[in-house]
Order: structure tokens, then sequence, then C-alpha cells
């Protein structure tokens, strides 16, 4: 399990050690100790709270209710289109509609699909594993 310094999240995540403090204390940030002396905190929760600090869904009113192929949309974000599937199938993602020409062409919210891409690109989880929470938050 990766962990980073309180010094490496606030150059790597752009969180001050005041932010820091409060999300330990309030414990959205997991924390261990390093040879009894330093504190370190799990890299993962740094990440999640950087990404719910700078990323807003309001980011991507402009793509609301844009219908995107899956197929399209995994192209243009780079998600495979599998876990775009799988996230329409979880209702992370919502479903716009099919292709009445072909039943197999699904459209999705282009909203859903930029956000879910802006937070994996702040936080560096890959995306597919635990990119968001199962109500679609980071």
């Amino acid at each position: 399990m990766p962990y980073v310094t309180i010094d490496q999240a606030v150059k790597q995540y752009d969180l001050t050690k005041d932010e820091l403090d409060k999300l330990i204390r309030s414990k959205k940030i997991r924390t261990d100790l390093l040879d009894d002396k330093f504190t370190i905190l799990r890299q993962i929760d740094v990440a999640r709270a950087s990404a719910e600090k700078y990323v807003h869904r309001e980011s991507f009113k402009h793509l609301e209710n844009i219908p995107i192929a899956m197929s399209d949309a995994s192209l243009k974000y780079q998600i495979k289109q599998a876990t775009i599937n799988k996230w329409r199938k979880n209702g992370i993602i919502r479903e716009l509609g099919a292709d009445p020409d072909h039943k197999q062409r699904i459209f999705v919210n282009e909203a859903d699909i930029a956000y879910v891409k802006a937070v994996s690109d702040i936080t560096g989880i890959q995306i597919g594993r635990s990119t968001l929470s199962p109500n679609g938050d980071p």
C-alpha cells in the first residue's frame, strides 16, 4: 500500500498542511508511523481528498446530457469500453439510449465520462481500479 509524507502530499497534491491536518483529524486520510517517528499518509486517501477539492461535476455541465457512444468515449477519454460498460450497468454513468439502427451501440452521458477522467488525471488512480466510490464520487 503506497504512502506519502506530509511534505510529499503538499507538493504532489497541492493541499496545505492545515488542510491535511483537518483531513487526518476527520479520518478522511488514514495515517501510519514510519520508524515510530514520522507520520506517513495513505496516498489513495490524499489523492481522493485532492480530487474532491479540485474536480467538481459542475465543471462538466456543458457536456451534460450530450450523448457519446461508449466506443467513442473509450477512444476519446482513453478508458476501456468494458470499464465504461461496467460503470453504466452499476449506475455510475448514465445511459442516454441506444442507436435505433444498431442496438449494440449504446450512448452514455459525456459529462459523466469527462468527470471520471478528470478525477483519474488528478489523483493518479488508475481508471477501473478504485477511481470512484459506488455512488460515483472520488
